[in-house]
C-alpha cells in the first residue's frame, strides 16, 4: 500500500542484497540536464533495511544516495547533474544494499 492509500507502491523483496527496482521516464533525454528523483519508503516487518536511491542515463552512472528504509513512510530525493556527453533516457534505481529480513514496500514520484 502506498503513503497515498492507494495500491501502486511495489515491493523490494528482503534478503537479496543488489535486488532493485528500476523505472526509465522515457523521453527524457538527459545531455546538460538536472534531475531530481523522489520515492516514498517504508521497511514493511522485519529490521530497518539499507536502500540506495540513484538516478541514471544510458552510459552515466549517478551518485547514489543510501537511506534507512523505517516502519514510518519517509520521502527520499535524489538530484543529478549528467554531462553534455550522457545518453538514454533517465532511470531511477532503488538498490537494497544490505540484504536483511525486512521488506521494502516503495512509491516513486
Amino acid at each position: 500500500m502506498a503513503p497515498n492509500g492507494t495500491t501502486s507502491a511495489e515491493l523490494l523483496p528482503a534478503g537479496i542484497a543488489g535486488d532493485n527496482i528500476l523505472q526509465t521516464l522515457s523521453g527524457q533525454a538527459t545531455a546538460s540536464k538536472t534531475f531530481t528523483g523522489s520515492v516514498w519508503l517504508q521497511r514493511d516487518g522485519g529490521a530497518d533495511v539499507t536502500i540506495g536511491l540513484q538516478l541514471n542515463s544510458g552510459n552515466e552512472t549517478g551518485t547514489t544516495k543510501n537511506v534507512t528504509a523505517t516502519s514510518s513512510w519517509q520521502r527520499v530525493s535524489v538530484t543529478q547533474a549528467f554531462t553534455g556527453t550522457s545518453t538514454a533516457n533517465l532511470t531511477v534505481k532503488l538498490i537494497e544494499l544490505d540484504g536483511t529480513t525486512g521488506n521494502v514496500t516503495a512509491e516513486i514520484s
